[in-house]
């Protein structure tokens, strides 16, 4: 017996025939271990700090704030040993794939291997809770993240997408961009790191999540030998930010050297309930009105391809945690101000006559199939696990929450979410379109 597994269930669906088991450690580590027999292993370290913390309160409840970006820095870093060895030599001498990114809500640290789990994960585990930061090496850093938000300015789908959550958000800090500024990297020091690791990179602020030929048993085993059994408690919480339901601005555009103009449409969700049931469920209902709004199966967008309105179908989703939750559907087009007001006219259609049943039903087999289409793969399993536990939620019972949405629910969500004052245009035009006109900021 495991005296420090502090409780472990065992998650199945047996229609689809998946399961995994959930396990909390003494550490106050959460644990999932999906066996599953394939060519590789797949594990990721979760950390609970993102772009979003820049802003966060201490255990008193008194309000803190770090450099924007710092979470991101401090991923960068977090690779650097005392001894001078790299830890992404460390998985390659042990034939392993490694790399982390920043979100808005967590820092993710990764590795993809063949051979070597047990020790990979005993590597995973013990950079991340051994933080080395010197003031040579972090100035170091410095020039190669300026120079990664210069390469993000000058990239424009990542413009056109940053330019639309500053367009929605005035409050929170999500209209912030994960890297920060090259202003705002300049703060950041040793001395702030090591404050931050030891505010936010504690056991029971993370999460690992393994998928692959692998048992809990072998995992708890590289566990214990890393983290103490000790538990410590996190000493801050998540700062809320009052929002106005309401975009500020409906309009955002840029201009840049690109053949085509590229656009996003934003959509700003505050009605976020505070129970995880009820946001599961609300996610499954926007992704599957998200499905049939903007869809190449669905009227609108074929009929605007069809039209030679867009270049090829947008990508488009919804996502929805307890702190944000927001759509996006993005494309090319030549006159993006006429695919948006075809949009918005699509939208006020299906609400005058209701969704079609037969549209419904159709998008309803296409997200189940998108989910189990997810299982084919280690890193998508993995991702999963995680996005579902992070917001309070189980991944396999997903499923049973999509087939719970009813055609009545979804027609009550299209009018209440989508609206046109809760919705922007970004838009990145041609350089050749700038002093034509006509595209003015709202």
């Amino acid at each position: 017996m495991n005296h420090n597994i502090i409780s472990r269930t065992v998650h199945k669906n047996t229609r689809l025939g998946e399961r995994y088991t959930e396990i909390l450690h003494a550490s106050g580590l959460k644990i999932f271990v999906y066996p599953k027999k394939c060519s590789s292993t797949y594990a990721i370290l979760q950390v609970g700090l993102g772009s979003m913390d820049a802003e966060y309160l201490d255990a008193q409840g008194n309000a803190r704030t770090m450099p924007l970006g710092t979470a991101h820095y401090l991923e960068h870093k977090m690779f650097e040993n005392a001894d001078g060895v790299n830890s992404d030599l460390r998985f390659s001498a042990l034939g392993a794939e490694c790399n982390a990114f920043t979100s808005y809500d967590r820092t993710a640290y990764l590795f993809n291997t063949t051979s070597n789990v047990k020790a990979c994960l005993r590597e995973l585990l013990r950079f991340v809770t051994h933080p080395y930061f010197t003031e040579e090496s972090v100035e170091r850093e410095r020039g190669i993240i300026a120079e990664e938000i210069r390469g993000a300015a000058d990239h424009p789908w990542e413009r056109a997408y940053a330019q639309m959550i500053k367009a929605m958000y005035k409050q929170h800090t999500v209209r912030y961009e994960i890297a920060g500024s090259e202003q705002s990297i300049a703060q950041v020091t040793p001395e702030l790191l090591y404050s931050c690791t030891d505010t936010f990179y504690l056991p029971s602020n993370m999460s690992l999540a393994v998928c692959g030929d692998v048992t809990p048993a072998q995992v708890l085993c590289a566990v214990d030998a890393e983290l103490s059994s000790e538990y410590k408690q996190m000493q801050f919480a998540h700062k809320q930010f009052k929002e106005s339901p309401c975009v500020q601005s409906t309009r955002a555009v840029s201009y840049m050297p690109v053949p085509k103009p590229v656009f996003y449409i934003g959509l700003k969700d505050v009605d976020i309930s505070a129970d995880p049931a009820e946001r599961i469920r609300k996610d499954a209902c926007m992704t599957l009105l998200f499905e049939l709004i903007f869809s190449m199966s669905g009227k609108l967008c074929s009929d605007l391809y069809e039209q030679g309105q867009i270049s090829y179908g947008m990508y488009y989703g919804y996502s929805i945690n307890e702190r944000v939750a927001t759509g996006t559907a993005a494309g090319e087009a030549h006159d993006p101000e006429a695919v948006y007001a075809a949009v918005l006219a699509y939208i006020e259609k299906l609400k005058k006559e209701g969704i079609p049943q037969e549209d419904f039903e159709r998008c309803k087999r296409v997200e189940y199939g998108n989910f189990v289409a997810e299982f084919d793969s280690p890193e998508n399993i993995v991702n999963m696990l995680l996005s579902f536990a992070d917001d309070g939620s189980e991944m396999l019972a997903y499923p049973s929450v999509m087939q719970s949405v009813t055609y009545e629910l979804c027609n009550e969500y299209l009018h209440k979410c989508f609206d046109e004052k809760y919705m922007c245009l970004s838009v990145v035009y041609p350089e050749d379109k700038e002093n034509q006109g006509g595209h003015d900021h709202e």
